[in-house]
């Protein structure tokens, strides 16, 4: 009697184990698959901004040829929505989800991209669109353009710091799937 209470404890117990296993490895699934989520959203969204960055340059342009103040409130509302957006990159959206990944590099990228912007990109645009003159403008213009291109550059770089954040995350999933798999047989 004694002998079959021990196996059934044992039994008991390797089965409690197998469970908690099981039950770890699904809420780390669930996880990284969050993770993965929101960094495929911080990808676009970080993309998008690449995209931006260069069509506010255009309306730039734009601007200077032929000034209207339709097409200024048309930049100043792209600066705006480039801002929300560098800001949700940020701070993340759990909603969406939308999140960075928490790597230092990724972190210092993300803090460079917002010191660029602030100190650098955002001064350039107001100068361009407060400067009566055309032929300071179009100065102006033709000093913002390899500025821009730089920056583009640093967002990239945000870009494929997060995709190979991403790919480790992705890694990392199919190492808990194939030890789920793995309890399973067991």
């Amino acid at each position: 009697m004694v002998a079959v209470l021990k196996l059934q404890e044992k039994i008991t117990g390797l089965l409690v184990f197998y469970f908690l296993v099981a039950l770890v490895a699904i809420g780390s699934t669930l996880y990284v698959s969050w993770r993965l989520e929101g960094g495929a959203a911080a990808i676009n969204d970080a993309g998008s901004e690449r995209m931006r960055s260069y069509h506010i340059a255009f309306l730039l342009a734009q601007q200077v040829q032929q000034p209207s103040a339709e097409l200024r409130r048309d930049i100043e509302a792209k600066v705006a929505q480039f801002e929300k957006v560098l800001t949700d990159l940020d701070r993340g959206d759990p909603r969406r989800p939308l999140s960075l990944p928490k790597d230092k590099e990724v972190r210092a990228q993300m803090s460079k991209l917002h010191q660029i912007w602030q100190a650098d990109i955002k001064p350039r645009i107001q100068r361009i669109l407060d400067t009566p003159q055309r032929s300071e403008q179009e100065k102006l213009l033709a000093e913002y353009r390899p500025v821009v291109e730089s920056f583009v550059g640093n967002v990239n770089g945000l870009v494929e710091m997060v995709e190979t954040s991403n790919a480790r995350a992705t890694m990392l999933l199919r190492t808990f799937q194939i030890g789920l798999v793995s309890l399973a047989f067991i």
